[in-house]
């Protein structure tokens, strides 16, 4: 968001070599001046627009950016889990009722 985030409160010192690959890459971005795509006084109004709402998100991903890489990372997540469900799910007790698979109702 086109903000002072990266700004003055984003300076770093001299980064050691050990730790170019990740708060290098970060101050480089900083660096670069590059601003991002939300616009403040949108998200302004957003926020006032979502307090009206009867049932409001319970979570919102607000810009372009940053629901094109949480739902990346969600998917990633998704297709992790699901590749190792059947190794997850072989730890349940032979003896496992549907009330010890599902003790606070949500599966139903």
């Amino acid at each position: 968001m086109r903000t002072d985030w990266a700004g003055a409160s984003m300076r770093t010192a001299a980064i050691r070599p050990e730790y170019a690959g990740t708060v290098g890459r970060t101050a480089a971005v900083h660096a670069s001046g590059a601003t991002g795509a939300g616009d403040p006084a949108k998200v302004a109004r957003l926020v006032l627009d979502l307090v009206d709402l009867d049932e409001p998100p319970l979570r919102l991903l607000v810009g372009v950016d940053a629901h094109a890489y949480a739902t990346a990372a969600g998917r990633s997540l998704l297709a992790e889990d699901e590749r190792w469900r059947a190794l997850s799910e072989s730890t349940t007790a032979d003896d496992a009722t549907p009330e010890h698979l599902d003790p606070l109702g949500h599966r139903g």
